[in-house]
């Protein structure tokens, strides 16, 4: 849902293999976390390798809860007990983990979808937990148990409207996501263009201006281009900066297509018709299949383009 650019492949996180692996399985402990008592969901994550003592330790730990949990449940459930059920309750969990454990690494190690299909088998591993355990309890203690989980499923109820709220529009999202990861520019790129929307343009540079002090982006230069021209009331110092960023931007850059579009929206903006309707064209030629070129909007900003040039024509 949030654009973060195009990117072939990202680089391993400490652009090393090794660094990369040790720390995924802190990640994995983190989505235990997230998944047990979800009180620290947001909109980005940072993640970054294991750099101290400490992140050597949690990684490990990590590695020995995951190999130990399933060689326990196999030793306890399947040999003594021929029960494959929790066994492959743990598995469905891991393995459905790997693909987004970064082995090949990806835009964004963490992230929250990324439990949507591995959760269901850690949730049937807790049921039959909880049912063991309540089999297992004196009969004048199952009332307080069965209290306890209801208590629990309360508390998720109220955690997952809380979470509700904060998305009910984009300024909450990036706001919570800011204070929960002030290191992550993704965030305050966002939470800027909300400011934007909003009409809030001295907000929206500050945020714009914080997310290219931590890591500058073609496409952030551009938004920062964009907001000054739109408090100036002048689009050259947009037009200029994506001229900039095209004449840097490599002949098979995925990025090209929308960066033509953009340019010739800037254009038309700045009433330069003719020249808005030739990088138009260009987006076109570039990626005619484009999802951006077959919209409804773009067929109108299309028709709009040729009306204008008509009536300066005319």
């Amino acid at each position: 849902v949030y654009s973060t650019g195009s990117e072939l492949k990202p680089p391993y996180l400490g652009d090393s293999f090794f660094l990369n692996a040790f720390t995924m399985p802190g990640v994995i402990l983190s989505y235990l976390k997230m998944l047990l008592w979800p009180t620290h969901l947001r909109a980005d994550y940072l993640i970054g390798p294991v750099d101290s003592v400490g992140g050597y330790v949690v990684s490990g730990i990590g590695l020995v809860v995951l190999i130990g949990a399933w060689l326990w449940v196999l030793k306890h459930r399947f040999v003594q007990r021929n029960d494959l059920l929790p066994a492959m309750a743990l598995g469905w969990f891991l393995c459905f983990l790997l693909p987004v454990m970064n082995l090949y690494p990806i835009a964004h190690p963490m992230a929250e979808r990324y439990l949507y299909i591995p959760c269901a088998g850690l949730f049937v591993l807790l049921g039959l937990t909880l049912n063991h355990l309540s089999d297992r309890l004196p009969t004048r203690m199952r009332a307080a148990f069965t209290g306890s989980l209801a208590l629990s499923l309360a508390a998720f109820i109220a955690l997952a409207q809380a979470q509700v709220i904060q998305c009910e529009s984009s300024l909450s999202l990036w706001k919570q996501a800011v204070r929960c990861e002030p290191g992550s520019a993704l965030a305050h790129g966002n939470l800027g263009a909300a400011y934007q929307d909003q009409g809030c343009l001295n907000e929206a540079l500050v945020q714009f201006r914080r997310s290219m002090t931590l890591r500058p982006t073609p496409a952030m230069e551009l938004n920062l281009a964009r907001l000054k021209g739109e408090m100036e009331g002048s689009q050259d110092e947009s037009i200029a900066a994506y001229e900039k960023t095209l004449s840097n931007l490599p002949p098979d850059s995925l990025d090209l297509p929308l960066m033509h579009h953009g340019l010739a929206i800037q254009l038309r903006k700045a009433g330069r018709l003719k020249e808005a309707i030739a990088s138009h064209q260009k987006a076109i030629e570039l990626k005619p299949n484009h999802s951006i070129c077959d919209t409804k909007a773009m067929k109108a900003y299309w028709s709009l383009l040729m009306w204008q040039v008509s009536l300066v024509r005319d």
